[in-house]
């Protein structure tokens, strides 16, 4: 570690501990490190960033994809258990007409023909979705949670094939756009 003058954003003069990365492969990556962590300590404004340090702070707001090889079922319960805690039931929503009665857990349906982040295999996923579809049925779950954007608007298309034939009061669909 050296000292040396070194100047802020604001222009000012300052003494200041620098220390020299390691001249190896990583030296650019280091040094972008070093400036990125420099500049949040400072609380500098985004457009003092140069533009290759934006881009790794823009980059590193956006999650990676899921892996290939992730294993979905690492967490899951065996099928017959059934969360203790939560009121028997529906949960009501009110309405200016009427209200809507779901059930208690909302099935998130971000991943249903996602194949960019969750690298959805329609011939392997579709059949077991329908079969748990009427499993959740079966137990009450009747809420589903999806968007336009989910699986560029796949996910929209496979909840209306799960409700296809149902009555619209046997289920609770919420979307965004």
């Amino acid at each position: 570690m050296s000292e040396r003058s070194a100047t802020s954003l604001e222009g000012h003069q300052e003494d200041a501990a620098v220390v020299e990365p390691a001249h190896d492969e990583n030296h650019q990556d280091v040094e972008s490190n070093l400036l990125l962590a420099t500049l949040i300590l400072m609380d500098a404004p985004e457009s003092a960033y140069p533009c290759c340090v934006r881009h790794q702070v823009r980059m590193a707001a956006k999650p990676p994809p899921m892996p290939k090889d992730h294993d979905d079922t690492q967490d899951l319960t065996p099928s017959g258990f059934v969360p203790q805690g939560f009121p028997e039931g529906k949960v009501t929503y009110r309405g200016k007409n009427s209200n809507v009665d779901a059930s208690w857990i909302t099935i998130g349906a971000w991943p249903w023909g996602d194949t960019a982040t969750w690298h959805w295999d329609d011939a392997t996923e579709r059949g077991p979705l329908k079969q748990a579809w009427q499993i959740l049925l079966k137990k009450g779950v009747n809420h589903i949670d999806t968007a336009q954007v989910y699986g560029s608007g796949e996910s929209k298309r496979i909840c209306g094939e799960l409700v296809a034939g149902m009555n619209q009061n046997d289920f609770v669909m919420r979307t965004k756009w």
